[in-house]
């Protein structure tokens, strides 16, 4: 089985492409293959490039994964993520690994399962579909990704996030919106953050939606009314110790079609900011005459994920 190696050369200072490096000797050159990322705003790979794999390791953090999803899905062998990145949210839902030989003895036992995606639709995207395999969202957690994407310059860590935190605290972005699930309408016109769930993980343990699955054909939705950042906060506190749904105010739902609607702000507040799987997302100018419109649908079984090896650590 010829397995392609897919890794981004800037992710984790090297990390990504040293632990590729030691997949491949591991595999060897008769059974793999190794193919780099390449930057924005070149697609990062094809799904021609990938044609000859019979699986895909990915080498990096969850935003390799993300980018890569559109010429995974298209080639639609079966993937494993070595995580590399910042908080490797995917590779822990799945207990994946790093390690060459769990790579190995996954690849060996073939192990597979098909999980969902979600797909972002907004007219004026550089990718109108946009797929995702965790979650999407918009609001204050979304604003803090862009103003991180604004300033990077190379690896990231936890610690970078801390100035674009307290940046956020000081003038959040919680925008007013329209939300429609499957039909009916969850929010009409109210400020607050708005998450979109295909997974139950998100980061620094801070789990919005814990009841999503990848497997369910549906996407948990949550939104959580704010005017300020107190009020934001505290809902990123109940997060953080599963109370969320328990409290006041929280409007939940299981939907395969949520539409969005970002009304123009009067409020002096920032343009909504929208994120996908932990990358921004820009959105088109804010039309002077009506709303930016979203919508999140769900592609069922689309993503072939190769299972790590039974007793693997």
């Amino acid at each position: 089985m010829i397995t392609a190696i897919l890794y981004n050369p800037a992710s984790g200072k090297g990390k990504a492409a040293s632990v590729a490096r030691t997949i491949f000797e591991c595999l060897g050159p008769s059974r793999a293959a190794l193919l780099a990322t390449r930057p924005v705003p070149e697609p990062p790979i094809t799904a021609h490039e990938l044609a000859p794999a019979e699986a895909v390791i990915v080498a990096g953090g969850d935003g390799t994964l993300h980018a890569a999803l559109p010429a995974l899905v298209a080639h639609g062998a079966p993937i494993y993520h070595a995580p590399c990145g910042t908080e490797n949210l995917f590779a822990r839902h799945f207990g994946m690994s790093a390690h060459a030989d769990a790579v190995r003895r996954a690849l060996d036992a073939r192990q597979t399962r098909r999980i969902d995606l979600g797909l972002l639709h907004a007219a004026g995207l550089s990718c109108p579909s946009r797929p995702f395999s965790l979650m999407a969202s918009i609001g204050p957690d979304a604003s803090i990704i862009h103003r991180l994407a604004a300033a990077r310059r190379g690896p990231i860590s936890h610690a970078t996030y801390l100035p674009h935190i307290g940046a956020e605290l000081l003038r959040p972005s919680l925008p007013r919106m329209r939300v429609v699930a499957d039909g009916h309408a969850l929010v009409t016109d109210r400020r607050g953050w708005l998450v979109v769930a295909n997974a139950p993980n998100y980061a620094r343990g801070i789990n919005p939606a814990p009841s999503a699955s990848m497997t369910d054909a549906l996407l948990d939705v949550r939104f959580f009314p704010a005017t300020n950042a107190l009020a934001a906060a505290w809902w990123f506190l109940a997060c953080r110790v599963r109370r969320a749904d328990a409290r006041r105010g929280v409007i939940c739902a299981a939907a395969r079609h949520i539409e969005v609607a970002l009304p123009p702000d009067e409020g002096g507040q920032p343009t909504a900011f929208v994120q996908a799987d932990g990358d921004a997302v820009k959105l088109p100018a804010q039309p002077r005459d009506g709303p930016n419109l979203l919508t999140f649908t769900l592609q069922p079984g689309s993503l072939t994920v190769l299972l790590p090896a039974p007793g693997t650590p």
